[in-house]
């Protein structure tokens, strides 16, 4: 009974994350946000399951990301920052071609809404793309490349 739940701190500590990084500056100074983030950084080093922290915290960032829920996207790269200086580049190098392609579908959004704008195009056309490299993402049920 005791090993079916090895995984559950990793599971709980990646939710806390999250739920710090919706909420961040709203309930947080920045202060307290930084001892706060030093705090799971040192828990996170006494996770035995850190694989399934990153897999729990790539899925909740894929979220926050995607719907635009994280508090400050600066927030963000502190916490991904502080990850990597505690596991080294090849943990977080998923998390951070996440924030690139993010970054890049905003430029490519910009880029044709200016041209819209340039060509008199459809007025009325509420479109908003994210182009994402596949294999650094989380796949979702029924998403699953074929």
């Amino acid at each position: 009974v005791m090993n079916s739940r090895q995984n559950k701190p990793a599971e709980m500590l990646a939710k806390f994350v999250d739920q710090i990084l919706r909420t961040g500056n709203k309930v947080y100074s920045e202060t307290e946000l930084d001892s706060v983030l030093d705090a799971i950084v040192m828990l996170f080093r006494f996770v035995q399951g850190k694989d399934i922290f990153e897999a729990f915290y790539q899925k909740e960032l894929a979220k926050r990301l995607l719907f635009q829920k994280s508090a400050s996207l600066d927030l963000e790269k502190l916490m991904i920052s502080k990850i990597k200086t505690e596991c080294g580049a090849s943990f977080t190098h998923k998390l951070e071609v996440m924030f690139k392609d993010v970054d890049l579908s905003a430029d490519i959004m910009n880029a044709f809404r200016a041209q819209q704008r340039s060509t008199n195009a459809t007025k009325n056309l509420d479109l908003h793309v994210h182009v994402l490299t596949n294999s650094y993402w989380p796949q979702h049920a029924g998403t699953a490349p074929a």
